[in-house]
C-alpha cells in the first residue's frame, strides 16, 4: 500500500517551497508490518526575520533597523515503523526518525521603508556595507556608509541541524489484561554552522553523535472481578 503527497508554493515576492512525502506500508508476513515515511522539503524565503537594531537615526522606521534575509532551507527526514507480533501474547513496536536540515541566510537586508515590503541589501545597495569575521562568523554592517547611523553586528544565522529520534517497546501480556512493556528510547541531536546540505556528510556525522538513552519498565494489572 503506497500514497504520495506534494505541494509546491509561491508568493508575489518571490518566495518558494516544496513538499514531498511518498509513503509505504508492507506486510512482510501476517505478523510483520513495515511502513517507511520519507519527506523532503525545500524552501526559497525572501524575508526571513534576523533581528531588530535600535537606531535613532532610522526615521523612516520609528528608530528601529528590522533585519532580514533571503533564506534557503533543505530539509530530509524518514519516519520509520515496524509492527511484529511474535505471538497473542508477545509483540515488539519499532518507531526512527532521523532527520538532517541545512538553512543558508543570505542577502542579509533590512527594511527600505515602513508599510512596504522594500528592502535595501546590505553591500549591495548604495551606502551600505556588510564584512564577517571568518573566526567568528560575526557581521559587521554599517547602513549607511559615511552617515551618521552607527554599525551594529549580529551573529551568523546559518546551520546544519542532524537528529534522530528512535524507540522500542516489547509488550508481553503475561495474563489476560495484564502485561509488562519494556521500553528503549534514544535521541541524537548535534548542530554546526556550515549551512550548506550534504546528505552524506551530515547523515554520517549523525551517527557521532553522543546519543541520551532511557530505559523505561512498566507493568499493568487487570483487576477484573
Amino acid at each position: 500500500l503506497g500514497s504520495l503527497y506534494g505541494l509546491y508554493s509561491f508568493n508575489a515576492a518571490g518566495g518558494k517551497g516544496v513538499n514531498v512525502q511518498p509513503s509505504l506500508t508492507l506486510r512482510v508476513s501476517p505478523a510483520l508490518k513495515l511502513t517507511l515515511s520519507p519527506t523532503y522539503s525545500w524552501t526559497h524565503a525572501m524575508a526571513q526575520y534576523v533581528t531588530r537594531v535600535t537606531d535613532p537615526t532610522s526615521t523612516e522606521m520609528y528608530g528601529s533597523r528590522y533585519v532580514f534575509s533571503t533564506l534557503e532551507q533543505q530539509q530530509v527526514a524518514l519516519v520509520t515503523r515496524v509492527d511484529w507480533t511474535f505471538t497473542p501474547t508477545l509483540s515488539l513496536q519499532l518507531f526512527a526518525q532521523p532527520l538532517i536540515s541545512a538553512a543558508d541566510f543570505k542577502d542579509y537586508k533590512e527594511f527600505a521603508q515602513a508599510r512596504a515590503f522594500k528592502f535595501r541589501i546590505y553591500g549591495k545597495d548604495a551606502g551600505t556595507t556588510i564584512a564577517q569575521d571568518p573566526s567568528t562568523g560575526t557581521y559587521t554592517v554599517d547602513p549607511d556608509g559615511t552617515g551618521a547611523a552607527p554599525a551594529f553586528t549580529f551573529g551568523d544565522r546559518d546551520f546544519n541541524q542532524r537528529s534522530l529520534r528512535g524507540n522500542a517497546v516489547l509488550r508481553w501480556e503475561y495474563r489476560p489484561g495484564s502485561a509488562l512493556f519494556f521500553v528503549w528510547q534514544q535521541s541524537r541531536s548535534g548542530a554546526v554552522g556550515s549551512g550548506n546540505f550534504e546528505f552524506g556528510r551530515d547523515f554520517d556525522a549523525l551517527w557521532n553523535v553522543q546519543p541520551q538513552n532511557v530505559f523505561v519498565v512498566k507493568a499493568t494489572w487487570w483487576l477484573g472481578r
